[in-house]
């Protein structure tokens, strides 16, 4: 039988409005901060383990939003080997949460291995939402356990589409004529119009010279006669 003790999570978020990159150290590594990134410190005190083979999995969630409806949206995870960590790149059209977990912690004092899984299983994304689940698991300890993701919002060069990993995407609706075609067509019918009323106008105005131009042919020829 164990203890029934509580266990308090204190989370604190330190907002990097830096235009330039920030260096900072975590667990004996050094970590590159991103202007406008968000680093999440994570306090857990200690947790009645049943057995001291046991884990203890943190679960953070994430997402991104757009209100557009024709959008595409992707989530795509990897390692990063600049700063042995995991990554999740949450992307809605072209803008993308940047989610960087290392594969360490402080437990009970001392620098410890831990592991990231995404459980993107546990959401629905949309063409315009892109949401997930990570795992944080880490090792049996006494005391406390430190953690340490950073997110940080991204402008891609390139947006999501049908090609990129996991996508969803919304069904184009029929196309719309735009203000600029509506206007363009608009312009090209009056264009048509004028020139039609200058063809008629013309026309008339010819056939009127030519029925004068005969008249009076037919007076010169009645006067020699």
């Amino acid at each position: 039988k164990y203890d029934q003790s509580t266990t308090h999570l204190n989370v604190s978020i330190d907002y990097f409005n830096n235009d330039q990159a920030v260096n900072i150290t975590f667990a004996n590594q050094v970590l590159t901060m991103n202007p406008y990134s968000l680093k999440y410190s994570v306090n857990i005190s200690q947790y009645s383990f049943s057995s001291s083979l046991n884990t203890l999995q943190v679960v953070l969630s994430a997402s991104l939003e757009s209100d557009e409806s024709d959008e595409c949206s992707s989530i795509q995870t990897g390692n990063t080997v600049e700063s042995e960590s995991e990554f999740i790149k949450m992307q809605v059209n072209d803008h993308s949460l940047y989610g960087r977990f290392i594969k360490r912690g402080i437990v009970d004092g001392r620098i410890g291995s831990i592991s990231n899984t995404p459980l993107n299983t546990e959401f629905k994304s949309t063409s315009s939402k892109s949401q997930t689940h990570i795992g944080i698991t880490v090792p049996h300890y006494k005391r406390m356990v430190q953690l340490d993701p950073d997110f940080s919002v991204l402008i891609d060069n390139k947006a999501a589409t049908v090609d990129s990993p996991n996508s969803i995407c919304a069904v184009k609706s029929k196309s719309k004529l735009t203000g600029a075609q509506i206007a363009g067509i608009v312009i090209g019918c009056v264009a048509f119009a004028t020139i039609a009323v200058i063809c008629v106008v013309y026309y008339f105005y010819k056939k009127k010279k030519g029925a004068q131009f005969l008249k009076n042919m037919n007076n010169k020829l009645e006067n020699m006669q």
